[in-house]
Order: C-alpha cells, then sequence, then structure tokens
C-alpha cells in the first residue's frame, strides 16, 4: 500500500520536512565519520554508550570503493552462461522468470546492479553464480558470453557498445538507442562485434504474431494496420516522462508497435506521418506509417482511455480479409482461416520465451540472428525521430 497513511507516504513527508528544514536533528547526530572508517562507526555503536548517531560522509569516496562482488557458488561449465546487467521490475518480473522456464542450455551466472541488494536478491533466486555492483566485470573475457542489458533508457546505447566490443552477444531491452548519434555509434560496434545484438522488440515473437505473418505475406495486395495502445497516464514525476533518463514514451515503448507493424507488413518504412501529439505532458500521440509496398500502419498511442479498455488491439486487413489481435489473448480472422486463444489464462501471451528462445539459439550458434540488424537499425531510428514529432509533421526516410 502506497496510499496516505502506509509507511512509504509517511517516510515521504517525514523526509519532506528535512529537506525544508523543519526538523532539527543536530542533537542526534553525536559524530561524523567518513565512509572509509565504517568498520569505526559500528564498533563505537557497540561499544560506547553515547554514540546516539552516526552520520557517513561520502564525499570523495572512489566509485571502485564501493564496488563490490560476491561469489554465492561455483559456475557450470557445461550450460551457455548468461549475465544481466540491471535488476529492475522487468528483469525480475518478466524477463528472468521467462528465462527460468526455458532449456537448462542456458544459466544465469551473473547479476549486476548499482543496487547491490537487488543484484543479491535476484542472483539467489534464480541461482546465479555471482552478484556484483561492477558493471565491468561483465565485460572481461571471463565473463559469460550472453548479456541482458535491463538497465535505464540512458544507459544502453553506451553498455551495448561495450558488450558487443568485448565479443558478447547482447540483449538490450528497448530503446537501443536515444539519439541518432547514439544509434549510429551503436551501429559501428555491430557491424564489427562477432557478437549477436538483440533488441527486445518480443511482441513480433508472440505467436499470435507469427502465425498472422505466415497467414499474410503471400499476399501481395498492400495492407492497412491500426495498432491502438491504451498506455494509461503516468504520475507526472515517474521516471518514463523525464526526456534525459527515458528518453520519452514514444522512443521507449511505441518503438514495440512500430517493430510489430514493421515485421507484419514485411516492407522497409517509407514514410512517417504524425497527425496529432497530445500536449498534457503524458507523450501520447497518433502516427501513420507508410511502407514501401504501400501498406499502412497506424499507431495511436493513447495515454487518456479508461483502463476497463484492453492495453493493446491491433488490426490488420486486406483483401477480402482482415484479422485482430485481442490484446494479446486472442487471434481472430475472416477470411485467413487463421486463429489461436489461450481460454485458461488471462496473461497476455506477448512472445517473451519465444524471443528469448530465438537470441539464445543465436548465441549458441545454432540459428541466425533473430531480428535482421537493418530492421533493428530503421525501427530504432523511425522511433528516435517520432519522438520529437509534433502534429502535422512528416518525415520521409
Amino acid at each position: 500500500h502506497t496510499g496516505v497513511g502506509s509507511v512509504r507516504a509517511n517516510f515521504e513527508e517525514a523526509l519532506g520536512h528535512l529537506a525544508a528544514g523543519r526538523f532539527n536533528i543536530d542533537d542526534l547526530i553525536t559524530q561524523r565519520i567518513s565512509f572509509n572508517q565504517v568498520e569505526l562507526a559500528y564498533d563505537q555503536l557497540t561499544n560506547d554508550k553515547s554514540a546516539l548517531g552516526i552520520l557517513f560522509d561520502y564525499t570523495d569516496i572512489p566509485e571502485k570503493t564501493l564496488s563490490k562482488t560476491i561469489k554465492l557458488k561455483a559456475r557450470k561449465n557445461n550450460a551457455l552462461g548468461l549475465s544481466l546487467i540491471g535488476a529492475g521490475n522487468f528483469a525480475t518480473r518478466t524477463l528472468l522468470p521467462a528465462l527460468k522456464k526455458l532449456s537448462a542450455e542456458a544459466k544465469l551466472e551473473l547479476v549486476v546492479s548499482n543496487q547491490g541488494h537487488q543484484a543479491l536478491l535476484a542472483a539467489r533466486q534464480y541461482g546465479a553464480s555471482s552478484a556484483s555492483t561492477d558493471e565491468a566485470i561483465a565485460f572481461t573475457p571471463e565473463a559469460p558470453m550472453g548479456l541482458f542489458l535491463c538497465t535505464r533508457h540512458d544507459s544502453h546505447a553506451r553498455l551495448a557498445i561495450a558488450a558487443l566490443k568485448a565479443g558478447k552477444s547482447v540483449w538490450v531491452e528497448k530503446p537501443l538507442a536515444l539519439s541518432v548519434k547514439q544509434l549510429e555509434e551503436v551501429a559501428v560496434s555491430a557491424r564489427q562485434s562477432k557478437g549477436v545484438l538483440m533488441v527486445g522488440f518480443n511482441r513480433r515473437f508472440a505467436p499470435a504474431t507469427t502465425r498472422l505473418r505466415t497467414a499474410i505475406e503471400q499476399r501481395a495486395e498492400p495492407k492497412i494496420i491500426h495498432i491502438t495502445v491504451n498506455a494509461g497516464a503516468l504520475a507526472p514525476n515517474h521516471w518514463a516522462l523525464d526526456a534525459t533518463a527515458a528518453g520519452g514514451r514514444i522512443v521507449g515503448e511505441a518503438c514495440h508497435f512500430i517493430d510489430l507493424a514493421r515485421y507484419l507488413i514485411g516492407q522497409p518504412i517509407r514514410s512517417v506521418r504524425c497527425t496529432r501529439r497530445d500536449t498534457d505532458g503524458q507523450d501520447g500521440g497518433c502516427y501513420k506509417i507508410t511502407f514501401l509496398d504501400g501498406s499502412i500502419a497506424t499507431i495511436d498511442y493513447r495515454t487518456d482511455l479508461p483502463p476497463e479498455i484492453p492495453k493493446e488491439h491491433i488490426k490488420v486487413s486486406g483483401k477480402n480479409w482482415s484479422a485482430e489481435i485481442h490484446n494479446w489473448a486472442r487471434l481472430t480472422s475472416v477470411g485467413l482461416g487463421v486463429s489461436c486463444g489461450w481460454p485458461w489464462s488471462r496473461a497476455p501471451h506477448k512472445g517473451h520465451p519465444e524471443a528469448l528462445n530465438a537470441f539464445l539459439s543465436a548465441v549458441n550458434g545454432k540459428s541466425p540472428t533473430p531480428i535482421p540488424f537493418e530492421e533493428i537499425f530503421e525501427v530504432s531510428l523511425v522511433a528516435i525521430q517520432m519522438q520529437g514529432m509534433i502534429g502535422g509533421q512528416s518525415i520521409t526516410l
């Protein structure tokens, strides 16, 4: 519970009063000690009854002093080793549970996080050999060859470049980059590296998507796609609305649907027109994407719809046929003879296990790169450009 009266709310209220200078806590601080003398501080708390409150001073502490790696158990050499940088909500609630259910041919060996406790908890929960706060350890020759990047968006390009230069195969949770300059730098490293580059565009691997793609790829006529995303409104201070940290919701999340349309059409993107750009601070908008064969995809990224409306709805149509993906729980069609659904489960099937399997197979050399780099680059470039567009603006690739 995080509402009024909760423990979290009480802490925030108290911290607010501290920041405003309304609480005088000087009399509670009996000593100020450099973090380099942390052992001395705990000794005094144990042995000195006059030690009421000790304040740690982190000034001028080298970053390496705060980095630590903990060995939990010996590595297994009979499986593909994997590292993870970034043990936040997506990694621990979606990626790692899906990874755990896959073949024993792949084994999580190393978890890295700026928050040491998060790294340790995730490492213990998913059986990793080591936990660390030092990201550089993941790029050493001894580190596993497969690497997952689930950090804050503004670090993706930098870490992907470091991984590729180290010869690692890297899964980058979207977005790949926040600027054209970053994207071009990643492209140089990707073309020079022997490693596999994968971006977490899982929806193209979902069973509903692959079945629909198989059913329509032989139909030569232009296709029409309508994608409605009920993204919802975020708190004004949510990190995803921070242009510096996250890049924006179009480049950070709507990129999924650019890639989905690109995969279903199977043709390069020719142009994009922004037909609506919301100004309520939630980063919504509507875009019309035209493909080389004349196909059109409309992505309506909504932040003002009621929560009762399904989060994602995709409709694809052509001459004498149409198909719909209903929030990744069901695929129906008319004139195509293709459908699928999971009536026993309400959880959307968005393709995470299938995408992970494709990545691991490529890392093991059993299959080609899951997404051609030209498509990764194209989708990422379009997402970056769409993020900066205003209503009525058009771009041509």
